[in-house]
């Protein structure tokens, strides 16, 4: 027998993009929230920069095909801009997963065909096991794309410089995706005729998935 709370209180509906950004233009804080902690005083994201790589990320994907409901799988270790990838990709209409970075070709492959990946998003370090699975996989090379963190922005939004935008591999960098979109972009609401109840990630752990909703916040 389900056991209620003697607490409860009234829980506005946002989107996840509303949640976090308020709206594409809204003012938001230039001081730092994601700090490299190799290189704090110059590599960083503001938050008002975080949402300025969002939006050129999402229009960016948008622009390189991807059609709503399109998965864009990012197969990397955690740098600064991995929460751009995550937030862009819901921003753009599509659904983000995440792969362990161990993982061997044969998986990644797995996980590939399993979610349904178009996009592949690939950290320089581990590009030979994304070629490998995304061959396996049917992903197309056009699609699969090279991830560092060699991006530096400043607290307006603005790109400074990248260390590098080499392709690796045959490979192409992110920073295509990137160049490829604007801050211009303004994200959908979101919502189906029930409500914020998108899938925004399809999250795998110890071989198993579920879907992660866009919460009613």
């Amino acid at each position: 027998m389900p056991i209620k709370s003697r607490w409860s209180c009234d829980v506005p509906k946002y989107s996840l993009l509303n949640f976090l950004f308020n709206t594409p233009t809204h003012p938001l804080s230039k001081d730092p929230l994601y700090i490299d902690s190799h290189n704090p005083d110059n590599h960083f994201l503001s938050t008002h920069a975080h949402r300025s790589l969002v939006l050129r990320i999402a229009s960016g994907l948008i622009a390189s095909g991807l059609q709503p409901g399109d998965r864009v799988l990012l197969f990397s270790g955690n740098n600064i801009f991995f929460p751009a990838i995550f937030t862009g990709s819901i921003a753009a209409g599509g659904i983000f997963t995440g792969a362990n970075p161990g993982l061997t070709a044969r998986e990644l492959a797995q996980q590939l065909k399993d979610s349904g990946a178009k996009f592949l998003i690939a950290n320089v370090l581990s590009i030979d096991v994304a070629i490998d699975a995304a061959r396996v996989a049917g992903v197309s090379p056009r699609n699969v794309f090279a991830f560092d963190d060699g991006l530096y922005m400043d607290v307006d939004g603005n790109v400074v410089k990248w260390e590098s935008k080499a392709d690796v591999k045959g490979m192409r960098h992110w920073s295509d995706i990137v160049e490829a979109g604007t801050e211009k972009f303004a994200w959908d609401e979101l919502k189906t005729d029930g409500g914020y109840n998108r899938t925004a990630a399809i999250n795998y752990s110890s071989g198993y998935f579920y879907t992660s909703l866009i919460p009613p916040f």
